[in-house]
């Protein structure tokens, strides 16, 4: 729990990757909600037709669900560089945690309300590809359908969650962005029984200090004075069971320094937040190349004008046989009565002149 008064913050690339986050699925979701008004069981949404967006909403639907894809795999980069697992790691702790007390139990359910999230987002990623390269199916399009509205009902969730949590103070952090804190140093085994053979035999302990000073070094803040009458290198005495800490003086000479490791903590984590961002560049040129090289191509063929055909619905003219056709396969259509359906689906032919 934080202090009296204290101001809760969270690190720069959490801040910037949750916001781009969200207007993303701002606009999928509304872009999403327009396309569905084209099913006829599905006219009800109209209602929403003022604040619905009325041109261009498959582009814009599309290239959200690249940017998505690409935000993801930059959250995973930028997670694992900085070790940040612990903040959605769901283990044996956590669930636990569902039966102890108030705090430990809202944690347990903002982390498992992330894990649905996450996999909700990855199935309308899939069922999104499978549907924007034709292997459309009634069963595909109400997965896709059913995710839109698990997605508008996590939002509140996630709110209440988060308030119940931390109150006010943990849903305004993440409009406070902050540098991220660096944690605190990992004591391996090694040192733990270094130490235990230190305080077994005292007259190993200045092999056991130069070891364990090697191993695990804190370098005390610079707001903290030197004790009196301590040695350069010494162990500080504990209470059993409390961690020991070394204190080794900063050596410096005329011609150099030896950096501060704290100073030079968040540079590594800018580096980081730079990495998930090309990482995520790289992603959206290999989906948009992807795309280009497989996604067919309706080419619109010149003709002279004597090979010009009758707009009757028939192609029995003589210049529909000369062009190559695109098969495609239309969903929850009209009209599918006289065609051949597949799953609830019509297959069909483009082909395309100019008039």
């Amino acid at each position: 729990m934080g202090r009296r008064g204290h101001t809760k913050k969270t690190d720069y690339g959490t801040v910037i990757l949750h916001w781009l986050l969200v207007g993303l699925l701002v606009i999928a979701i509304a872009t999403g909600l327009r396309i569905a008004t084209e099913s006829p069981d599905r006219d009800w949404i109209n209602i929403l037709d003022l604040v619905l967006p009325k041109a261009a909403v498959w582009t814009w639907h599309l290239q959200c669900a690249v940017l998505l894809t690409a935000i993801g795999v930059a959250y995973v980069v930028y997670v694992s560089r900085v070790h940040l697992g612990q903040r959605i790691r769901l283990d044996q702790v956590r669930l636990r945690g569902l039966l102890g007390r108030r705090f430990a139990r809202w944690g347990a359910i903002n982390i498992f309300l992330y894990w649905l999230f996450f996999v909700v987002m990855l199935s309308q990623l899939v069922t999104g590809v499978l549907l924007y390269f034709g292997y459309a199916n009634s069963y595909l399009v109400r997965a896709h359908w059913i995710g839109l509205w698990l997605v508008l009902g996590y939002v509140p969730l996630h709110l209440c969650s988060q308030l119940k949590l931390g109150g006010a103070e943990q849903l305004l952090r993440v409009f406070r962005p902050s540098r991220l804190v660096a944690p605190p140093p990992k004591l391996e085994l090694a040192d733990v029984l270094a130490l235990l053979d230190e305080r077994a035999s005292p007259s190993l302990a200045p092999q056991q200090q130069q070891t364990f000073a090697r191993a695990f070094t804190v370098v005390p803040c610079p707001t903290q004075r030197p004790m009196a009458g301590r040695s350069s290198q010494v162990f500080e005495r504990q209470p059993l069971g409390e961690a020991e800490v070394v204190d080794t003086p900063r050596h410096s000479t005329p011609t150099s320094s030896t950096p501060n490791p704290p100073n030079r903590y968040p540079v590594i984590r800018l580096n980081a937040f730079l990495v998930a961002c090309v990482t995520a560049g790289l992603v959206v040129i290999v989906m948009l190349t992807a795309e280009r090289e497989i996604i067919d191509r309706l080419y619109v063929y010149r003709v002279n004008s004597s090979g010009t055909p009758v707009i009757d619905g028939e192609s029995s003219d003589a210049i529909w046989r000369k062009i190559p056709p695109i098969h495609v396969l239309t969903e929850n259509g009209d009209n599918f009565q006289d065609a051949q359906v597949l799953g609830g689906s019509k297959r069909g032919i483009l082909k395309a002149v100019p008039i």
